[in-house]
C-alpha cells in the first residue's frame, strides 16, 4: 500500500451525522473552552485562592502542553494508533481533566488538570483539522471552522449572562463541563467517521529518515511566519482588557470589543471561499500580515474609542484570513504523506511556541514594569515583529496555481 492511501473501516459502527455536520459541531464544542479560558477562568482561579504568580505558572504550563498536543497525536496516528482510538482517548481525557478543574482547589492539581485539558484540546483539534481538510473538496474548511468561532461567541455570551444569576464559579464550571461532555458523546456516537487503522503505512526505514528531508523549504518559512504572527498577537490577548480598563472603558464595553473581533472573524470565514477564488493563499498571507502591522501600529498611537473598535474589526484579517491561508497553503505544498502531521506542527509553531515565547517575554516585562506596563509601547514592538513576518511572507511561493 502506498503512503498516500487513505484507510478506513467502520466495523459495523454507524454514524448519526454527516461528516460536515460532525466536524462543525466538534469545533463548536471544543472552542467553547477558549471562551472560558480568556473570560472566566482567571476569576475562577481567584475563587480557589490561586495567586497571580501561581496562575501565571499554570497558564504557561497549559500552553506548553498545547505545543506538543498536535504533533504528538499526529505522529501517534501515523505510527501506532488509529485516529478513532486517539479521538476517543482525547475526548475522555478532556472530560476527566475538565471535571478535575471543576472540583480541585490545590494549585498543583489545578495545574495538572489544566495541562491535560490543553493537551487533549490540542490533540482533538489537530485530528479534526486534518479530517476536515481531507473533506475540503465537498465543503470548504473555512466554512466548517467558523463553527468554532460561533461556539466561542455562544459560550462567552451564555456564561456571561449566567454568571450574574449563578455566580462566576458555577457559570465557569457549567461552561467547561457541558461542552466537554457533549463533545465526548458526539465523538463516541459518530466514531465511524474516523478510520480505525493508522492513516498511512510506511516502511521502517522511511519512518526514520524520509520526512524532514522531503519537506519544501516554503513550509519552514510558513512555520516561521506563523510563529511571528502569534508572537505579535500576545500583547492583544494578554493586555487589551487592562489597556481598555485604564482608558476608562466599562466591563461591558471591553466585552463588546472582544465580541466585535470574534464576530468579524466569523464573517471572514464565510467570505474566504469567494476570496480564494480570485486571490492566492500567498497574497492573502501577505495582505493579512501587512494589516497586522497597521493594526498594532494604530493601537500604539491611538486611544480613540472609535478607532479601537475599528481595529478590532481588522481581527478578521489578522487572524481569520491569515490562519486559513497558512493552513491551506501548507496543505497544498506538503507531500500527501506529511500533510496531517504538517498541520500539527503548524499549530505547535503558532498558538503553541509563539504564545509561549511571547508570554515569557511579557512576563519578564511585567516584573520590571509592575506599575506601568506601557501597553502602547508593547503594541509598537508587536508591530515591529509583524513587519519582520511581512518581509518573510514576501518570499513565499505557491507551487500550483490557486
Amino acid at each position: 500500500m502506498q503512503a498516500s492511501d487513505y484507510q478506513s473501516q467502520t466495523t459495523g459502527v454507524k454514524s448519526y451525522l454527516t461528516p460536515v455536520v460532525f466536524y462543525a459541531l466538534c469545533y463548536f464544542f471544543l472552542f467553547s473552552y477558549i471562551a472560558i479560558i480568556q473570560g472566566l477562568l482567571p476569576l475562577y482561579f481567584q475563587t480557589r485562592d490561586i495567586s497571580n504568580s501561581s496562575y501565571s505558572i499554570i497558564s504557561l504550563l497549559g500552553i506548553v502542553t498545547w505545543v506538543f498536543g498536535g504533533p504528538v497525536t499526529q505522529n501517534l496516528a501515523h505510527r501506532y494508533f488509529s485516529v478513532r482510538s486517539l479521538m476517543l482517548a482525547a475526548g475522555i481525557c478532556y472530560v476527566i481533566s475538565i471535571a478535575g478543574l471543576s472540583i480541585s482547589s490545590a494549585p498543583s492539581l489545578l495545574g495538572l488538570f489544566f495541562a491535560i485539558s490543553m493537551f487533549s484540546f490540542a490533540a482533538a483539534v489537530s485530528l479534526i483539522d486534518t479530517e476536515t481538510l481531507h473533506s475540503d473538496k465537498t465543503v470548504p474548511y473555512e466554512k466548517i471552522r467558523l463553527w468554532g468561532s460561533l461556539g466561542f461567541i455562544v459560550t462567552a455570551f451564555g456564561t456571561g449572562m449566567s454568571a450574574g444569576q449563578l455566580g462566576a464559579t458555577i457559570a465557569t464550571q457549567l461552561g467547561m463541563l457541558i461542552p466537554a461532555v457533549c463533545f465526548l458523546i458526539l465523538v463516541y456516537q459518530n466514531r465511524a467517521l474516523f478510520p480505525d487503522l493508522a492513516r498511512y503505512k510506511f516502511m521502517p526505514t522511511q519512518r526514520q529518515h524520509w520526512a524532514w528531508r522531503a519537506l519544501p523549504q516554503q513550509y519552514f518559512l510558513i512555520l516561521a511566519i506563523v510563529f511571528l504572527n502569534w508572537v505579535s498577537h500576545q500583547t492583544l490577548y494578554i493586555y487589551l482588557s487592562i489597556h481598555l480598563s485604564d482608558l476608562g472603558w466599562s466591563a461591558r464595553g471591553i466585552t463588546q470589543a472582544w465580541m466585535l473581533g470574534v464576530c468579524s472573524e466569523l464573517v471572514m470565514f464565510l467570505l474566504l471561499p469567494k476570496i480564494f477564488q480570485h486571490v492566492s493563499f500567498r497574497a492573502c498571507i501577505i495582505l493579512s500580515m501587512l494589516i497586522t502591522c497597521i493594526r498594532w501600529t494604530a493601537f500604539s498611537l491611538s486611544t480613540d474609542t472609535n478607532i479601537i473598535l475599528l481595529l478590532q474589526v481588522l481581527h478578521a484579517f489578522t487572524f481569520s484570513m491569515f490562519y486559513i491561508s497558512s493552513v491551506k497553503l501548507s496543505y497544498r505544498i506538503l507531500p500527501p504523506e506529511f500533510r496531517d502531521r504538517g498541520q500539527g506542527y503548524l499549530t505547535a509553531a503558532g498558538s503553541g511556541a509563539g504564545s509561549v515565547v511571547a508570554r515569557l517575554l511579557l512576563a519578564v516585562w511585567t516584573i520590571y514594569h509592575p506599575d506601568n506596563l506601557h501597553v502602547q509601547f508593547l503594541f509598537f514592538i508587536s508591530a515591529v515583529v509583524a513587519v519582520i513576518g511581512s518581509c518573510m511572507a514576501l518570499a513565499l511561493r505557491e507551487h500550483l496555481p490557486n
